[in-house]
């Protein structure tokens, strides 16, 4: 029933406290949280899917982070939606979409924001000191516990 309701329209969600980003399909897993995302727009972030994929094969979202071709330059930004249409950044001078091409989402504005210059340098040392962890962890899983001398620790 949902789907043929909604089957034009797709969304994921960024869940403020837990700090973690809900597919669409996962959404769809549990019909019946699935209206409290529309809810709650203190506790979820909605982004509507654009209706286009990048080089990669990867869905485009409200809130993603791309680089794009335009007939002049290479374009930075986030996806932004404003008066029924999608464009690359959200200042005066902001590309529409349909005059884009070659997109290539590298981050989104909730999990990168770095990446626009939203939490700065600091935000990107952050996310490399939890990847550099999530790492060393997996190694321990997989049995290496020597850390090779060239190997910085963060």
């Amino acid at each position: 029933m949902i789907e043929k309701e909604y089957g034009r329209y797709k969304f994921r969600a960024w869940s403020i406290g837990a700090k973690r980003m809900f597919s669409w399909e996962k959404m769809m897993d549990n019909l019946g949280k699935f209206y409290t995302y529309f809810k709650w727009p203190d506790v979820y972030k909605l982004m509507q899917y654009t209706g286009l994929k990048d080089k990669n094969g990867m869905e485009i979202y409200e809130g993603d982070i791309v680089i794009a071709e335009t007939y002049f330059e290479h374009i930075r930004g986030a996806i932004t939606y404003d008066e029924g249409a999608f464009f690359i950044g959200d200042e005066p001078g902001a590309y529409a979409m349909f005059v884009c091409d070659d997109f290539d989402i590298i981050g989104n504005i909730y999990e990168n924001p770095w990446l626009i210059g939203g939490a700065g340098e600091e935000g990107f040392r952050q996310d490399v000191k939890k990847k550099m962890k999530a790492a060393e962890k997996k190694m321990e899983a997989m049995g290496f516990t020597d850390r090779p001398p060239e190997m910085p620790v963060v």
